[in-house]
């Protein structure tokens, strides 16, 4: 029940879950945004199931909204894929991705880490993915400047760069 030492080193593993929380509240924070404004107040929260997630996507294709995507070059048949793989992997690192982290990671073993970090890096990019697309379709909506191609381009890699990139600061 003790094994919750603190190190320079375990700080760094747990700062990358850290970061990883936060670009996945992020994403649902953004979903049941875009959910609300798109008229499905009752029941923002779109990411909870497949079936909810569908409907969301069904509300869009009665929109506007879905032959404006059309017309930026998204295919809709992307649309669902890529939000439920980003629901999937949000729900993965809101609450599987810290199981057996509960241990003194200091002495779990550099590839125990190493494989935990690439976990966390592809779900990450998953969940930057499907927030990618959430938020073009929220500056779509509330008619806000679009990011430039080369920004969405890189949006995911930035992401998961934030989240597992372990830098010195202030050094």
């Amino acid at each position: 029940m003790d094994d919750f030492e603190r190190t320079e080193y375990s700080d760094g593993y747990y700062g990358v879950l850290g970061r990883a929380l936060v670009v996945a509240t992020r994403f649902e924070h953004n979903a049941r945004a875009l959910a609300a404004l798109v008229g499905m107040k009752a029941d923002p929260d779109i990411l909870a199931s497949e079936r909810r997630l569908q409907k969301f996507m069904d509300t869009i294709d009665k929109q506007p909204l879905a032959q404006h995507l059309k017309a930026n070059g998204m295919a809709e048949a992307e649309f669902f894929p890529v939000l439920d793989s980003g629901r999937l992997a949000r729900n993965h690192l809101a609450h599987e991705a810290a199981k057996g982290l509960d241990q003194n990671i200091d002495l779990a073993g550099e590839s125990f880490i190493s494989g935990i970090v690439d976990e966390i890096a592809e779900k990450v990019r998953s969940v930057a993915e499907a927030d990618r697309l959430i938020c073009l379709m929220l500056s779509l909506v509330t008619n806000e400047h679009l990011p430039s191609k080369q920004f969405l381009e890189a949006y995911p890699g930035r992401l998961v760069h934030w989240v597992v990139e372990q830098e010195e600061i202030g050094g």
